[in-house]
């Protein structure tokens, strides 16, 4: 191998270019960083507001082992889309400071964003829900669940995705709760059974739903959830505890 410096540039055409990996960082609202390398596995869940200064210029590159929120700032932390994150295992971010502790994420890469993978995160939203119950037995909306988005362009795609707790009350007969996407009060998932119930004392399940889509334009929609239970008879209810709605958007 061969490294040259001419002038100011340093010539890596016959070598190969390796960065450090430091020691795992802890998760923290104002994250300090090591400076034994260029790329951290950061770990813990919590909230990411800014980031300490390493040096104007300075290219770091962090991997997430669990989910946490990385806050948007308009000039501390600048994300993509300007809105917050909220960050899955595997992860992988890129960050660019372009004035002292000032950082721009200029790379964002989902762990498994899509069938296949690949693509680059452009924006990323959620919405939690908590305590929604329903006896409906046809679809009617999570209330609290709406998310509303504008693709930054139209040959993007989405992810959209809800995970979290959920049960059905059943007496005596059997009992099944559902969710599904919609979007502008329109489905466009299959409809999934979460949780279903074959005894007076309920079941407990887990709601999730998780699509690919492409809406195919640049117009503004919302998203949402909705949900209703089935039974062959008698009375039950379909209660959501906690649901994760996100949506992701990302190119193909």
């Amino acid at each position: 191998m061969t490294t040259k410096i001419t002038g100011d540039v340093l010539d890596l055409s016959a070598s190969i270019m390796k960065s450090g990996k430091g020691a795992d960082v802890a998760s923290a609202a104002a994250l300090t960083l090591g400076t034994d390398g260029n790329s951290f596995d950061i770990t813990g869940a919590t909230t990411i507001t800014s980031i300490g200064t390493l040096g104007v210029g300075t290219h770091i590159t962090l991997h997430f082992g669990d989910a946490l929120t990385l806050t948007h700032h308009a000039t501390d932390l600048v994300l993509p889309g300007a809105t917050d994150l909220t960050t899955t295992a595997g992860d992988i971010a890129v960050f660019y400071e372009y004035a002292v502790g000032d950082w721009r994420c200029v790379s964002y890469q989902v762990a498994a964003n899509a069938p296949g993978g690949g693509g680059l995160l452009v924006a990323r939203k959620h919405v939690l829900v908590t305590a929604w119950s329903t006896t409906s037995s046809s679809m009617v909306q999570i209330t609290g669940s709406e998310l509303t988005h504008t693709l930054a362009d139209a040959g993007n795609k989405l992810i959209l995705k809800a995970s979290g707790g959920a049960y059905v009350s059943t007496s005596p007969n059997q009992a099944t709760g559902y969710i599904q996407v919609y979007k502008n009060g329109g489905g466009i998932s299959s409809e999934i059974a979460c949780c279903n119930a074959s005894t007076s004392y309920g079941k407990y399940g887990s709601g999730n739903v998780s699509i690919d889509y492409a809406p195919g334009d640049t117009a503004s929609h919302t998203y949402s959830l909705y949900g209703y239970r089935y039974q062959t008879g008698g009375a039950s209810t379909f209660y959501v505890t906690t649901e994760l709605f996100e949506l992701l958007e990302y190119t193909p």
